[in-house]
């Protein structure tokens, strides 16, 4: 999932799951006071609607993540002492390449891109990543299932509250 996850910030989620307990607490509270369901289940439909987007976005950010699968690719270079997470360049071929690292044999693409003179190119685009890159990158963020599982408890603490009361 290329630049984090796709409507699911921490503080946006945090804020919409307070907002949605709050309204099923509200209306778990205004139940016995008001005999007219007008008063209270307002406040049960905006704890569904919330809790059922946010389940919602985190089940297409899992499709997502599977339909990018492995973002690791031929034109990426392992580089383990590096500042940042990842790092573009572009190797001129009609250079001497300093960087030994772009000529390795697990390169194949950049290695054949750099020695290939008669190509129309004049530069190779690379990327340097590092051991952050892989760990944030291409494992399952764990958080989307601990999104729907907890929206999943604040939906049914909307409902059943209200229900039970």
């Amino acid at each position: 999932m290329r630049g984090g996850h796709f409507l699911m910030y921490r503080s946006v989620t945090i804020l919409l799951l307070l907002i949605a307990l709050a309204a099923g607490g509200i209306s778990s509270m205004l139940k016995p006071i008001f005999e007219d369901s007008s008063k209270w289940k307002p406040f049960v439909a905006l704890n569904l609607v919330i809790c059922l987007t946010d389940i919602i976005l985190s089940i297409y950010n899992i499709i997502i993540f599977k339909r990018n699968g492995n973002l690791i690719h031929n034109r990426m270079i392992y580089k383990r002492h590096m500042q940042g997470c990842n790092e573009h360049v572009k190797i001129p071929i009609h250079t001497y390449v300093t960087e030994t690292s772009a000529l390795a044999s697990e390169q194949e693409q950049v290695a054949a891109d750099l020695q290939n003179v008669s190509s129309h190119v004049n530069e190779v685009s690379c990327m340097y990543y590092n051991e952050y890159y892989l760990k944030r990158y291409t494992y399952f963020p764990r958080t989307i299932i601990k999104h729907i599982i907890i929206f999943l408890l604040a939906m049914a603490e909307g409902i059943v509250l209200t229900i039970m009361i």
